[in-house]
């Protein structure tokens, strides 16, 4: 795969967002979601805004979203 540089500033992943910034490698976007209320976020929190949880993990999404600006 041929990387284009498009001027743009490349993201320098934290340990709690590495996970997101490397999801799409294998063709399948992943964002942060609650495990205890489904609650889903972007950017990941520490904590589930919904619930308070601090079980967080990345799950796949569609990939059919809206992006509202």
């Amino acid at each position: 795969t041929e990387i284009v540089d498009t001027g743009r500033p490349v993201p320098q992943p934290t340990l709690s967002s590495a996970p997101f910034w490397a999801s799409g490698a294998d063709g399948t976007l992943r964002i942060a979601q609650c495990r205890t209320c489904s609650q889903r976020m972007h950017p990941q929190s520490v904590l589930c805004p919904q619930c308070r949880g601090r079980d967080i993990g990345y799950e796949p999404v569609s990939g059919r979203g809206v992006v509202a600006g």
